[in-house]
């Protein structure tokens, strides 16, 4: 009796063994599996990992991105791009990001997100904001070789244009980000004259662009923080964009260490039902006028408007003419 029961043990053990054999037999064979497709799903730009829209669900992408084909994210879906991702653009191709959609781009200093060309020769487009959600951040990002190849038309690595009117929130935010060999312009801002909340731009280095660090209209000027750095762009300065510029609501204007080039008229002017405007500029700030600009304090219809203009011995503001410019500006 005891030798069967033995047996029978032996039996069922040599089972037991055999369904772990295969347990692990067949969990290599998956990993193994596993690891081809994953080995056969590394992308370059002959093949690419991230192209076309997205409008359905929210999407999270990190690792190695190359970038085939123009890119748009709409209908409020949310782009995140995590820390230490890598994001090449095969070609002058662009990321829209339109309809209420947003862009969550967050490195850390350790494992910072990059946007390059494939090609340093062949500039990339723009990460293009229109119209887009109040939640885009651009944190710990370096951006290089964008803005396309025609230093005179208006682009950047980051193009924004709002013109749905007030929003809640500053966005995009952008923070903690390097730009560097632009086809054209650094940043490049448009936005209504309607929206009190610029977007947010701090501790921002902007190098070596084909055109100005940045431009944008007079709206835009009260989102630059004064932890900004600009070096070596054609020409190293911040031009305010001609065109209808007027400022509804108040802004504070802190000095960027570069003078600001003023291309067109630009107002203080609330709109007659509101408080007055109030621009205020810090000192030591330096505004190189075009011929026959001028600036609007206040106008018709009750628009109210002041400037506060802070100054000090050490450090005054200047308005001027353009350099190397012999025509004068107009008047304020």
């Amino acid at each position: 009796m005891k030798n069967i029961l033995a047996r029978d043990r032996l039996t069922v053990l040599a089972k037991v063994g055999a369904m772990v054999v295969f347990a692990v037999t067949f969990l290599v064979i998956v990993l193994r599996f596993a690891a081809a497709i994953n080995a056969s799903s590394v992308a370059d730009c002959s093949s690419g990992n991230f192209s076309g829209t997205y409008e359905t669900s929210d999407i999270v992408l990190s690792g190695d991105l190359y970038v085939t084909s123009n890119v748009t994210i709409r209908n409020n879906v949310t782009l995140t791009i995590t820390a230490s991702s890598d994001v090449t653009l095969c070609g002058e191709y662009k990321i829209l990001i339109t309809g209420g959609a947003d862009l969550v781009a967050v490195g850390t200093l350790a494992e910072p997100i990059t946007f390059v060309a494939d090609d340093p020769g062949m500039n990339w487009d723009a990460i293009e904001f229109v119209n887009q959600g109040e939640h885009s951040i651009l944190q710990f990002v370096t951006l290089s070789d964008g803005g396309g190849n025609d230093p005179n038309a208006d682009n950047a690595p980051i193009y924004i244009l709002n013109n749905l009117g007030a929003t809640l929130l500053p966005s995009p935010s952008i923070d903690n980000v390097t730009i560097n060999d632009s086809g054209a312009y650094g940043i490049s801002i448009s936005m209504l004259e309607e929206d009190p909340t610029p977007p947010s731009i701090t501790n921002v280095s902007i190098n070596n662009s084909a055109n100005a660090a940045i431009l944008a209209d007079a709206e835009a000027l009260g989102g630059l923080g004064q932890t900004n750095s600009f070096s070596n762009n054609q020409p190293n300065v911040i031009q305010i964009r001609s065109g209808g510029n007027r400022l509804n609501y108040s802004q504070h204007w802190r000095n960027p260490g570069v003078p600001i080039e003023v291309l067109g008229d630009f107002m203080v002017a609330a709109e007659a039902a509101d408080p007055p405007a109030i621009l205020t500029i810090d000192p030591g700030m330096t505004f190189l006028m075009y011929p026959q600009t001028n600036v609007f304090i206040g106008s018709s219809f009750n628009r109210r408007g002041s400037l506060v203009i802070n100054g000090t011995e050490a450090a005054p503001v200047t308005f001027t003419r353009l350099d190397g410019v012999s025509a004068p500006w107009g008047h304020m």
